[in-house]
């Protein structure tokens, strides 16, 4: 008996060092994801750089962010799946996979795509044939879906739901940030053009005065004797 519980305690053990160390481990890759957050501000290369490590994380073969425009989810960037953009494609909240992970706000796994119905037609042309998603959460609002795919068919792991989603709370934040960076870097590039369009005008309005006295003191200084519209030079009555 004493045996036994030796046995059960070495392998509680043992199992509590592997939870320990995936879990060590999960916070080293996310920090990884962070430091992409905080090295790229414009939306495009941030989001670009973090699907990089997403894919790279999960080992999958695809990871797309669709950021939500209303009741509509908007492809917006993707590694491996780069055919979604550019495509004009919509999906309305609710429906197919990523609408329905923005509808429910939670995770969805599917392990079989076959077996479901996809609002988007990429998804099976790609032949995708497992999926997990995620909502963009950013002070409770759903801002967008991200979800990753592979070819092979997979069981995703609780852990991985967990690092998908913890992985996702960065990446809102992320685009949370970026947006206000851009707004911020659109409202400055508005305010220097129009700067510079008050400094045209202003130039432009002193630009008759000026450009008639340089004319007039060339006239004067080529021909004396000519008075000139403005009656300016040596002998006005000529």
């Amino acid at each position: 008996m004493g045996r036994w519980f030796r046995s059960r305690d070495r392998r509680t053990a043992s199992r509590g060092r592997s939870d320990a160390e995936a879990a060590s481990d999960r916070v080293l890759r996310l920090e990884s994801i962070t430091e992409a957050a905080l090295s790229h501000l414009a939306l495009d290369e941030l989001l670009d750089a973090l699907l990089s490590r997403i894919r790279e994380l999960l080992d999958v073969d695809t990871a797309s962010v669709l950021l939500r425009t209303g009741d509509v989810l908007i492809p917006t960037a993707s590694k491996g799946f780069e055919e979604e953009l550019g495509k004009g494609i919509r999906i309305p909240v609710g429906q197919g996979f990523a609408g329905r992970v923005a509808a429910e706000r939670r995770p969805i796994l599917i392990e079989e795509a076959s077996e479901i119905e996809v609002f988007n037609p990429l998804l099976r042309e790609k032949g995708l044939r497992s999926l997990l998603g995620v909502p963009l959460l950013h002070r409770g609002e759903v801002i967008g879906v991200v979800h990753v795919g592979t070819s092979e068919r997979r069981r995703f792991t609780p852990d991985e739901v967990i690092t998908l989603q913890l992985v996702a709370d960065r990446v809102a934040m992320a685009i949370s940030q970026a947006r206000v960076f851009e707004a911020e870097r659109e409202a400055r590039a508005e305010a220097e053009a129009a700067q510079r369009r008050l400094r045209f005008l202003a130039e432009a309005s002193e630009l008759p005065v000026a450009a008639s006295f340089r004319r007039q003191d060339y006239i004067d200084n080529t021909s004396p004797c000519y008075a000139g519209v403005l009656t300016i030079g040596h002998d006005a009555s000529l």
